[in-house]
């Protein structure tokens, strides 16, 4: 691969994100690895990420990965306005993993197996939980699953917002969102 002086800068600012389908037989723990050398200079780098494959087939709730995106706090309140939204990438925003003080991060997952009511409309209840270094530092309260996809259908996806304040300490940080099925 060969990159074009005006995207090397950016590129070595923000990174490289390779988006491929990887299909899987089974559910379970899977480990991705990838390696790049630069032909050139000779150095090279290396990165893994362990995933989660969740069984969908079984009929029990199971949630897809979460999606980040880093938004202006005016992006993020007109995030359901088409016309006046702001082109954003998902892809590059969960990759990079750096958040920023001052910005809105929108997550979205898909969730499976929800039940669902004779019109399809699900019983489910989300919270978000906010950790820095393994202690809890945000517990958001239960909230109402309000539906953002296609009504009448078992396509159910989560979409929400965690701003980022100026009281944000630099750390690792793990987002938990979990769901509850009301139906059971």
């Amino acid at each position: 691969m060969t990159v074009p002086p005006d995207v090397y800068s950016r590129t070595l600012a923000e990174g490289l994100v390779y988006h491929f389908k990887f299909p899987v037989k089974n559910a379970g723990a899977y480990q991705f690895r990838v390696a790049i050398r630069d032909t050139i200079g000779g150095s090279f780098g290396a990165a893994s990420q362990f995933v989660q494959v969740p069984d969908v087939n079984n009929g029990k709730l199971a949630l897809s990965g979460i999606f980040v995106e880093d938004m202006s706090i005016d992006d993020f309140q007109k995030m359901f306005d088409v016309a006046a939204r702001t082109i954003t990438d998902p892809m590059r925003d969960t990759s990079i993993r750096t958040i920023k003080v001052g910005r809105v991060y929108r997550y979205s997952l898909e969730i499976y197996n929800a039940g669902l009511d004779i019109a399809k409309n699900p019983n489910l209840e989300s919270r978000i939980r906010v950790f820095r270094e393994g202690t809890i530092i945000f517990e958001g309260p239960p909230k109402p699953f309000v539906r953002t996809g296609p009504p009448n259908t078992a396509d159910l996806r989560l979409v929400g917002g965690l701003a980022i304040g100026s009281e944000m300490e630099p750390g690792d940080y793990i987002l938990q969102i979990i769901v509850t099925d009301k139906f059971g």
